[in-house]
């Protein structure tokens, strides 16, 4: 009618794992006050955003010990989102801190088990952790669960054969000659 107000609309893409096609939810965040997502559903602080994109252009830039401050600070701001404790391990990781970027792999991969990335980052690490018994079944899982061209297959089987070289040194050098054919240079 004439004396009703516009609502603006937002449409939200949800992928849910294990779902073939993602879902639509159309939302009214503005009715609520500005901005309220839907109840499962959290907007990341515009102060921890700032710091995890300045974080990834510090480390595009070379920036280690910048780029590690900034994730440090995206993840104090919010502790308990997916994305900054990934990227925060991620930094770890690179300045070898492989326990804290452990356990940051470890409550990501609680918030989405499902996450074929997750399970590979923990892996990488428990593999650098002499851990190949406990880095195989997150990543023959990986592996399962990903299309056949999946862009993560030859890094997933390029850290398959790490965790087997020990206990079959012949099947790991098989696997790291096709993840290397598919491009995975660290498996060459």
């Amino acid at each position: 009618g004439m004396g009703e107000t516009l609502d603006i609309l937002d449409l939200w893409q949800l992928a849910c794992p294990g779902d073939a096609q993602p879902m639509q939810l159309y939302h009214n965040m503005y009715r609520c006050g500005s901005p309220c997502p839907p109840s499962t559903l959290h907007l990341m602080k515009g102060e921890a955003f700032r710091a995890y994109i300045d974080s990834q252009q510090a480390a595009d830039d070379g920036d280690d010990e910048r780029s590690l401050a900034l994730a440090r600070r995206a993840h104090e701001l919010e502790p308990g989102l997916e994305l900054t404790q990934l990227w925060l391990g991620i930094r770890l990781e690179r300045q070898n801190d492989m326990q804290g970027a452990l356990a940051l792999y470890e409550r990501a991969g609680a918030i989405n088990p499902a996450s074929v990335f997750t399970r590979l980052q923990r892996a990488g690490v428990l593999n650098a952790l002499d851990r190949p018994g406990d880095a195989l079944p997150l990543i023959e899982g990986a592996l399962a669960d990903m299309p056949a061209k999946d862009s993560q297959r030859p890094r997933a089987l390029c850290l398959q054969a790490t965790a087997l070289y020990a206990r079959d040194a012949e099947r790991a050098r098989a696997i790291a000659a096709r993840a290397c054919e598919l491009g995975e240079k660290t498996c060459c």
